[in-house]
């Protein structure tokens, strides 16, 4: 299993409910500084998975499109 701040880096290409579940796994297992990359989304979903980063300690750092689909990238704040 995945031990609490030992990932660098979280890729997540899948469906934004399944995201929004597991926000709170990514911040647990990422590195201070570590980031999570999603993608698999639509626009509309960006709000409520920038809101449930943000709550778990990650910061929005940069959104990306490729037609109807969005890519975030997220980092774990220093402090929480």
């Amino acid at each position: 299993g995945l031990e609490d701040g030992s990932s660098d880096l979280i890729l997540a290409n899948i469906h934004r409910n399944i995201l929004l579940a597991q926000m709170p796994l990514y911040a647990r297992v990422l590195k201070k500084g570590g980031e999570v990359w999603m993608s698999g989304f639509y626009e509309t979903d960006i709000p409520a998975l920038q809101t449930a980063a943000e709550q778990e300690g990650l910061s929005l750092i940069e959104v990306r499109e490729n037609g109807e689909w969005r890519w975030m990238r997220c980092r774990r704040r220093e402090l929480r």
